[in-house]
């Protein structure tokens, strides 16, 4: 409950946060579109919003997911963050291949980069920002994300229930293994 209740928080708190992002930005746009010609031709792309609505929040809770297993697995702070930055390069390794997606965004290492869980939000918005994305593997990718994202959710209550009973000391990947795998 402990670790649901974190992973819960964290994402109350984010949607919190963008929403009141979205009001004030919808407010401006209410307030100055009558004053600002340009605005006036604003056309908010919505199956774009939509698709990235799509993916955000089970991206979101992967990353959430991800980090609190790796707080709940890993007893010493700076060890944690060390191995919390290396993992976040999972999530930002699409903006490392961007020239690829701009130039050929059907090349194969561009559909699996689609399709890989951490990377998939990313890929996705690029990809659908320089054209248009087939469905299935909109649908594909987003099936993968959230099964990974369940998964996921599920892995750290496990580990953390190991965790604690070993405190202060790290747990072998074998003891980790048995963990996830004990019902």
């Amino acid at each position: 409950q402990l670790i649901g209740g974190k992973a819960i928080g964290l994402l109350a708190a984010t949607i919190t946060q963008l929403a009141a992002h979205i009001l004030i930005l919808a407010a401006g746009l209410l307030i100055a579109t009558p004053y600002i010609p340009t605005l006036q031709q604003l056309i908010i792309p919505w199956d774009y919003v939509g698709v990235m609505a799509l993916f955000f929040f089970p991206a979101y809770a992967l990353i959430a997911a991800i980090m609190i297993a790796v707080g709940g697995i890993i007893p010493n702070l700076e060890q944690s963050q060390q191995i919390v930055g290396i993992l976040n390069l999972l999530f930002i390794l699409p903006l490392f291949s961007v020239v690829l997606i701009f130039e050929n965004s059907g090349s194969p290492l561009v559909v699996f980069l689609s399709l890989f869980p951490t990377t998939a939000f990313l890929t996705i918005s690029l990809r659908w920002g320089v054209g248009t994305v087939p469905l299935w593997q909109i649908a594909t990718s987003w099936l993968i994300l959230v099964t990974t994202t369940g998964v996921m959710l599920w892995t750290p209550v496990k580990l953390f229930r190991a965790g604690m009973l070993r405190y202060g000391q790290k747990l072998s990947l074998k003891e980790m293994r048995r963990s996830i795998l004990q019902n």
